[in-house]
């Protein structure tokens, strides 16, 4: 029902509050804006403060300067009508920023394609998720256009790029995500602009650490599948697609950073639909609550942050693919 729309506290909100997870990749930072578009549409003297722990990824920061927003690293010290998170599977992902919230007197909304967490349940009034969004971009669109929010050439192309960005480039989009595609080009949204801003130069420092991770890299078989894992101290997430593209089945590299052990996962599509091993909730999750830590994401893609040494999270990421995939990964010579 369109009353229960969440978009619809912007209507009355003059401070409103946008939250998303820190290192924000764009979708996050990109369905934030948003956010803070429709927010806009609803009235002029609207005081909006879009908020991004620990910062945000390059490539975010380039999409953010391309529109002329700006993000806080912490909530502000003030009393907020409503607070919006976008893109946060994990209250985790919010850093310190998570008891800020929850101190906040305002009504708290989650909009996500992630599966819902208990530790959000715990933070906001009400969630909105769709795993089968292929974005909280796309999520943000549909509730848009649900409210009758009016969806300028600027917000177009800001949420096209937020799918595309998660959608590795529409190769794993929906039919539905490609309806939304098709609505924002029409208002809009140009893919080829997307295409092009989305498409950056590698920072030198990420290239270093795809090339480190790949020659660290130890790497085995499981039947018809192949499997990599390496240890690097940064740039995990990227460092795991690399040992993807150069034709593992499913990666997960690992290191630690500011006192605590990252991991980030990645396998193909054809993995995912021929296991049902779904990264996020079967790995990620799994190794998270086990060894105590947070952990989560999608089919393909997901990650973790734990207390305990990268040995040990190496360890539980091949124990439990064993025992998922039924046999004994064999090293490769």
């Amino acid at each position: 029902m369109a009353s229960l729309n969440p978009l619809y506290r912007l209507r009355t909100s003059k401070d409103v509050l946008v939250l998303t997870h820190r290192n924000a990749d764009v979708d996050a930072v990109a369905s934030a804006m948003a956010v803070a578009m429709v927010s806009k549409s609803f009235g002029r003297g609207k005081r909006i403060c879009l908020v991004s722990p620990s910062g945000m990824s390059v490539q975010s920061r380039k999409v953010v300067e391309e529109f002329g927003f700006e993000f806080m690293t912490e909530i502000p010290q003030k009393s907020f009508d409503v607070a919006f998170v976008t893109d946060t599977g994990h209250s985790a992902l919010l850093r310190e920023q998570t008891e800020v919230l929850k101190g906040l007197k305002s009504y708290k909304v989650l909009i996500d394609h992630h599966p819902l967490d208990e530790s959000m349940k715990a933070v906001v009034d009400r969630a909105v998720t769709d795993v089968t969004s292929s974005s909280a971009s796309e999520l943000v669109f549909r509730l848009a256009e649900k409210a009758s929010v009016k969806v300028g050439r600027k917000m177009a192309q800001v949420l096209l790029l937020g799918i595309m960005a998660d959608s590795q480039f529409l190769t794993l989009a929906s039919n539905r995500t490609i309806a939304v595609v098709h609505r924002l080009c029409t208002l809009g949204g140009d893919v080829e602009k997307a295409r092009t801003l989305l498409r950056m130069r590698r920072d030198v420092s990420e290239s270093i650490a795809r090339i480190k991770g790949a020659k660290r890299g130890s790497y085995y078989r499981a039947g018809e599948w192949l499997v990599a894992v390496s240890t690097i101290g940064s740039f995990q997430a990227s460092v795991a697609r690399a040992l993807v593209e150069l034709g593992a089945d499913v990666a997960m590299a690992v290191g630690e950073a500011e006192g605590e052990t990252r991991a980030s996962m990645r396998s193909t599509q054809i993995f995912k639909e021929r296991t049902g091993l779904h990264l996020g909730t079967d790995v990620c999750k799994e190794i998270a609550n086990r060894l105590g830590g947070s952990g989560g994401g999608h089919p393909t893609a997901a990650s973790m942050n734990l207390k305990v040494p990268p040995d040990k999270v190496l360890a539980s990421f091949k124990e439990a693919l064993e025992a998922r995939l039924g046999q004994k990964l064999k090293e490769l010579a």
